[in-house]
């Protein structure tokens, strides 16, 4: 060989866990090195390293240097992820394994892939960021109950704030979170009233105190015109009343009967 002390400089292909031979040949006489190449286990190309949980992103992390044909799980911190693909590496050790982020509190966690003998840390953490997602329903009058949204990745064990508008609505259920972080209402949802906000679109804002989450789809107020006060009477009644919510703001209303 033509290397400095007559060495042959090469890169370890993709091949499983373990000890491995390494044979040198001129294509018609070979030789094996009396020592062995150990192949250790990688977990590398973490992508992405951050999403919003609950959207129901795929991540990606590339599994070499394991075992052959062997089942591979993820953890992320020390919950178990979702493999929905790659989920078993090939004759060669490794695998692309695409997985699922569990419901998790915010924050950087350690992403680790094993084949259940070895097992190995990605270099790179992933972060965990707060969501509001799945807006229900997404219009109605001021008053309207039962409001739900998605709220996951927020701090532990933490009280939930839904403002519209800027405006605090009342929380009815799914506070506090829990100890993944997640709203403890049916498909980890916080519910809500829609409190006194104009017509139109306007965003939703859900907060654990110190994160928040702005809803991606808007809730859009119609307006509304209930509780009249009295509902009979002669023509010329005067001090009828009606709430009227819902409308532009510092607009002059007209009643028409």
């Amino acid at each position: 060989a033509t290397g400095t002390g007559s060495t042959v400089t090469f890169t370890i292909p993709v091949v499983p866990h373990g000890a491995q031979s390494v044979v040198v040949s001129d294509g018609t006489n070979s030789a094996t090195s009396a020592t062995p190449f150990t192949v250790l286990s990688s977990a590398t190309g973490l992508n992405p390293t951050s999403v919003i949980v609950g959207l129901g992103s795929s991540v990606t992390i590339q599994a070499q240097g394991f075992a052959a044909s062997a089942t591979l799980t993820v953890t992320v911190g020390t919950s178990t992820a979702t493999i929905t693909v790659g989920v078993t590496t090939g004759v060669n050790g490794a695998s692309l394994v695409t997985f699922t982020v569990p419901a998790l509190p915010l924050g950087a966690y350690v992403v680790s892939v094993s084949d259940g003998t070895n097992i190995l840390d990605s270099a790179t953490n992933f972060t965990v960021t707060q969501s509001a997602t799945g807006l229900n329903p997404t219009t109605g009058p001021v008053g309207t109950t039962g409001v739900t949204v998605v709220a996951q990745g927020f701090a532990p064990n933490s009280t939930l704030t839904v403002k519209v508008n800027g405006v605090t609505a009342t929380v009815t259920g799914g506070s506090p979170t829990n100890s993944s972080g997640s709203a403890t209402g049916t498909g980890s949802t916080v519910t809500f009233t829609i409190p006194v906000v104009p017509a139109g679109a306007q965003s939703v804002v859900v907060s654990d105190g110190t994160n928040s989450a702005t809803s991606g789809t808007s809730f859009t107020v119609t307006s509304s015109a209930t509780g009249l006060n009295p509902t009979s009477g002669p023509v010329g009644t005067t001090g009828v009343t009606v709430v009227s919510q819902g409308f532009a703001p510092n607009s002059t209303l007209t009643v028409k009967v």
